[in-house]
């Protein structure tokens, strides 16, 4: 039964598919209004916005971890199967697959806690197994909170003790007689706030 589900998912892409399209059509209905010139209204405030993501944390992250369990399971499946193998062989099979999922479910698991960061109301009731996960896997660096995103915008914790993650932006100015000085605009650099940003794909 676990490979018959995981087989029917990881084969009939258009059930996630339209399961995606449809929450994302949901959410933006939810989410925004849209006026008559096609310009986008938050409707949610923050606070709203940051109850959702405290509720929906634990959903998504149950949803991926069965998603993994349910594919580390097929795959131990698939080695004992074989029928063309001998019991030696599908038994290394079967002992390096079930490793390789111990593996996954520690990274998985471990990096549940930076990335609960975003919903802190869930991150106090996380299992404290993930706590230990996460200390043990600091010494090799496994897992962390990086992202683009989150450091160019200054969004989330660092480190966990309640500190705004922040990007300084650098302005580098000069001048001709060493009393008026004006910046330098660099042409994919961050500056003016009141100019919009330039396309900068690809060389991002």
């Amino acid at each position: 039964r676990i490979g018959a589900a995981y087989q029917f998912l990881n084969t009939n892409a258009w059930v996630w598919g339209t399961f995606c399209y449809i929450f994302v059509c949901a959410t933006a209905f939810w989410m925004f209004d849209v006026d008559t010139n096609f310009e986008l209204t938050l409707k949610l405030k923050k606070k709203t916005f940051q109850k959702l993501v405290d509720a929906a944390f634990p959903y998504i992250i149950c949803i991926h971890g069965a998603f993994i369990v349910l594919a580390g399971l097929h795959d131990v499946l698939v080695s004992i199967s074989k029928s063309t193998w001998g019991i030696a062989r599908r038994a290394r099979s079967c002992t390096w697959r079930l490793f390789v999922l111990a593996a996954v479910l520690f990274t998985f698991i471990a990096g549940v806690i930076p990335f609960a960061q975003v919903a802190p109301k869930a991150r106090a009731n996380i299992w404290p197994g993930a706590w230990t996960a996460y200390e043990s896997s600091q010494k090799g660096a496994i897992v962390g909170a990086y992202g683009l995103f989150r450091r160019m915008t200054g969004v989330g914790d660092a480190g966990g003790k309640g500190l705004t993650v922040a990007r300084p932006e650098i302005v580098i100015e000069g001048s001709m007689d060493g009393e008026n000085w004006v910046p330098y605009n660099f042409t994919f650099k961050i500056g003016d706030p009141s100019k919009p940003p330039p396309w900068v794909m690809p060389h991002q």
